[in-house]
């Protein structure tokens, strides 16, 4: 288990998210630092041979981020829901907003280079 990193790469989309919903203005600030020093790395090291390292790094942000963009979709669709049926339950909006203004502000030229 110690090796294995399937579950990794399973679990750490998660763990942002929670991240992103709760934690402090210092980790919204080092979760974007580190996001965007794998995608400029990924750009520099386009010309240069990091194996396939680099690749999965950027991969493992990509997945993070269409879990943050699901996550968030999922919790506005259901906020609806539960509006239109009139049901009052505590919705989440202050994290919602949290995790789409972390998605905000990685500029999108920046994915695009990827693609």
């Amino acid at each position: 288990l110690q090796h294995d990193i399937s579950l990794a790469l399973y679990v750490l989309p998660h763990v942002l998210t929670c991240l992103l919903r709760q934690g402090s203005p210092a980790v919204l600030k080092e979760i974007h630092t580190e996001v965007m020093t794998v995608l400029n790395h990924s750009a520099a090291s386009k010309d240069l041979d990091y194996g396939d390292s680099t690749n999965m790094c950027t991969q493992t942000i990509f997945t993070a981020m269409d879990h943050f963009t699901a996550w968030a979709n999922g919790e506005n669709t259901a906020a609806a829901v539960r509006e239109a049926k009139g049901q009052t339950q505590k919705d989440n909006f202050e994290e919602v907003e949290e995790v789409i203004k972390f998605l905000d502000s990685i500029p999108k030229a920046r994915l695009d280079e990827e693609i």
